[in-house]
């Protein structure tokens, strides 16, 4: 028997929360998606090495939306279709000391498949020609129901769509066309999407030939990537071919892209791109399609281009394949192992998630430019910008700030609002009671006698009712204290305390809606300036509790 490897060391990364797509795409794309689902090597074209002591024709390429030579974005804003598919499989594995290698465990692989159309402009333009923001209306959409409540998630919504300019990932999201709540859900599906303008910082300003390589920027990774992968090393991206397009003076440049963990373990994490890059050639000396697909001599003396050409054009379809693995605990599948990998005392298995994604985008200037330009940033509302969040019944729905991660309490059987902030996080609990009505004594006696049993320092605050005009139909009452977290090895909190040096505040809440139901929410947060601010939004969050009438719950297939 082989003698097992030395154990591998895992990057834990985030698995994506926007949800999945599957991949409906045509025979080519679907194939090189398939050949590069284990992300192990590029397959490039073989290149074809200009002659010793000439340099082949350079390219220069800018992104310019479609938008004909001497037209700039601010005047003339093009429209453009996206159709995004994409399938995402997760499966467990374990390792087989005889074969070297990891098998998938049986019963252990789930597949969730997506789809989505949508219209999409720019919104934002700077002086430079780049665009911060986009207005985007989702026509279609296709889910697998096990993903998700919805059965047509985005459908008929209308979004501003802008990079969040603070953590420098993900989307800010506005609503244009309010006509219900957009959900956590839905928010997480469209953030995930591709941020299209950002990949005009894929292509490099300078002029590059076939086979010839370049750092990717930091904003083009976050636009391509958004789900916030912790990377070792920068990924590259590599001119790798031209072919014909769909006229004759048309070409398509193709570009791979890689990225993976610099431990050079492929199975920790993977990321491999190709991107397709349409232009129109205005000007075509003899011989130019023999040139540009010739790669410089690396032995050549020169590398200074004879002859570059201006290539207008844009992005019109990225085919993209990840890999995630992360180490699994022996408990955490159910699932059968396979016998020959029982011999061990120490499995080793892992979780695996594979991507698959292919977006194809067409401008559409014609009859179908129905969104309308942006003069100036819509202003946020709790309307228009925060996200429903409907509790497991279906019955009753808050709404929170974007930031707010939504989390579901199984102990509960209601979930947590929480934002990770530095000092520690700001977390707002929630529990709903269909049918029953809260009584606020019972819950603070529950809460300080399980403190008391579980040795944590606290000192008992103020009992009282809320008095926003909202809490006159529906009573609101709110008791407080301050405590010390438990030693997270187990045991009381390290101490001794003051009363005033405890450094947790908690807030406990009932809020009753009678004959409905009623919620109990419990909101934690450090001391300090950044208290007071959370209490006062913790209370407005709870100021959006109600019931959802069944004649009135929202129908994610209309407006």
């Amino acid at each position: 028997m082989n003698a097992r490897p030395p154990a591998r060391s895992y990057r834990v990364v985030r698995f994506l929360s926007g949800g999945v797509l599957a991949v409906v795409a045509s025979l080519a794309d679907a194939a090189w998606v398939a050949r590069n689902a284990s992300a192990q090597v590029i397959e490039e074209q073989p290149k074809r090495v200009a002659p010793r002591g000439t340099v082949p024709v350079a390219l220069r390429f800018r992104e310019s939306y479609g938008l004909p030579p001497g037209q700039d974005l601010k005047t003339n804003s093009p429209q453009y279709r996206v159709t995004l598919v994409e399938t995402i499989t997760i499966r467990d594995e374990v390792y087989d000391p005889q074969t070297e290698t990891f098998k998938p465990i049986a019963g252990s692989v789930n597949q969730a498949k997506q789809k989505f159309v949508y219209s999409e402009r720019p919104a934002m333009v700077d002086h430079r020609q780049a665009v911060s923001a986009v207005v985007r209306r989702y026509e279609s959409s296709q889910v697998d129901a096990a993903q998700t409540s919805l059965t047509k998630p985005l459908e008929n919504l209308t979004l501003w769509c802008r990079r969040d300019t603070e953590g420098g990932v993900g989307l800010q999201l506005i609503q244009l066309n309010v006509a219900r709540p957009l959900r956590y859900e839905e928010a997480r599906l469209a953030a995930t999407q591709p941020f299209l303008p950002g990949l005009s910082n894929l292509v490099t300003p300078l002029p590059v030939r076939v086979g010839e390589s370049w750092r990717l920027s930091q904003t083009a990774t976050l636009s391509l990537n958004p789900a916030q992968v912790e990377r070792n090393q920068d990924p590259r991206v590599t001119f790798d071919a031209i072919k014909p397009g769909d006229s004759p003076n048309r070409r398509i440049a193709v570009f791979l892209v890689e990225d993976r963990a610099a431990s050079g373990d492929p199975s920790q994490y993977a990321l491999k791109v190709r991107v397709e890059y349409d232009f129109e050639l205005i000007d075509r000396p003899p011989g130019l399609d023999e040139q540009l697909n010739l790669a410089l001599d690396p032995s050549s003396g020169t590398t200074r281009a004879d002859t570059v050409i201006n290539a207008r054009g844009s992005i019109v379809k990225i085919a993209l394949s990840q890999v995630f693995a992360q180490p699994l605990p022996s408990e955490a599948t159910s699932a059968p192992i396979p016998p020959q990998a029982e011999s061990g005392s120490a499995l080793e298995r892992r979780r695996v998630l594979e991507r698959l994604m292919v977006l194809n985008r067409r401008y559409d200037n014609q009859a179908r430019a129905t969104l309308l330009p942006i003069s100036a940033p819509p202003r946020p509302t709790i309307q228009n910008s925060w996200l429903q969040l409907v509790e497991p019944s279906g019955r009753f729905q808050v709404l929170a700030p974007p930031d707010l991660q939504p989390i579901l309490n199984p102990r509960t059987n209601g979930f947590d609002l929480v934002r990770v902030r530095p000092g520690g996080p700001f977390v707002l609990s929630l529990q709903i009671f269909p049918d029953q009505t809260v009584d606020l004594e019972a819950q603070r006696r529950g809460r300080f006698d399980a403190w008391k049993k579980e040795q944590v320092p606290f000192k008992p605050g103020a009992t009282d009712r809320l008095d926003f005009e909202e809490w006159a139909i529906r009573p609101g009452q709110r008791f407080s204290a301050r405590f010390a977290p438990a030693d997270p090895r187990g045991g009381p909190a390290a101490g001794p305390f003051n009363d005033e040096d405890l450094p947790l505040l908690f807030y406990g809440y009932v809020v009753n809606d009678p004959p409905r139901g009623g919620l109990y929410a419990e909101a934690i947060v450090p001391d300090g300036e950044a208290a007071e601010p959370f209490r006062r939004e913790v209370e407005t969050i709870l100021r959006t509790f109600a019931a959802i009438e069944p004649d009135r719950i929202p129908s994610p297939s209309t407006p």
